[in-house]
């Protein structure tokens, strides 16, 4: 089993019990999948401010904290069914990962959004999970591609998309020229 670095804020401690491997993935509906959805956005948000730590910068313009959070508190409408979902992660019980979609305008075309796995859940095969589940999900409710954004410097989760059958692909939304250089554009047909 890998773990994450513990300088990782969503890394587990040495002393915290090694998971089991029993993996529940399923849409978040209830307020309290809600609320576990919304923690590990805040702990993805937090992640990606010490994964850029050359680059504040960046992090603020795209995930400034106000925004952000109106952002999670608009995510069931943002990801409403049938035309998006928000999947919830839960190893051994525990809130571990989320991945959600969204439609994109072109038709049956849609985006991978948000995709998060905490520390102490790395190297269980959530993401993996979560990944396939969310792209069954997206292909059941008439999807054809589904589309990503990801960081230039994320490239365990390149590997991980790749691993998955994504391809790097251009950009399909106009970035601002700033955040450009820090992206890489990935798709998957469906």
């Amino acid at each position: 089993m890998t773990r994450a670095p513990l300088s990782d804020p969503g890394a587990g401690s040495a002393a915290e019990p090694r998971p089991t491997g029993r993996v529940e993935i399923a849409e978040a509906t209830s307020p309290e999948d809600l609320a576990a959805i919304r923690a590990l956005c805040r702990a993805f948000r937090t992640w990606l401010m010490v994964r850029y730590v050359d680059h504040p910068d960046i992090i603020e313009a795209y995930y400034a904290e106000d925004r952000w959070e109106a952002l999670l508190d608009d995510l069931p409408r943002l990801h409403a069914a049938p035309e998006g979902a928000i999947l919830l992660a839960r190893l051994d019980g525990r809130p571990a990962g989320c991945a959600m979609f969204a439609p994109l305008p072109e038709p049956d075309a849609c985006e991978m959004k948000r995709m998060y796995v905490d520390g102490f859940a790395r190297g269980t095969g959530v993401a993996a999970g979560l990944v396939e589940a969310l792209c069954a999900l997206a292909k059941a409710r008439g999807r054809t591609v589904m589309r990503l954004d990801t960081g230039r410097i994320q490239v365990e989760a390149q590997a991980l998309y790749a691993r998955r059958g994504f391809v790097v692909r251009g950009p399909y939304y106009e970035a601002p020229p700033s955040l450009a250089d820090f992206l890489v554009f990935m798709e998957r047909p469906l």
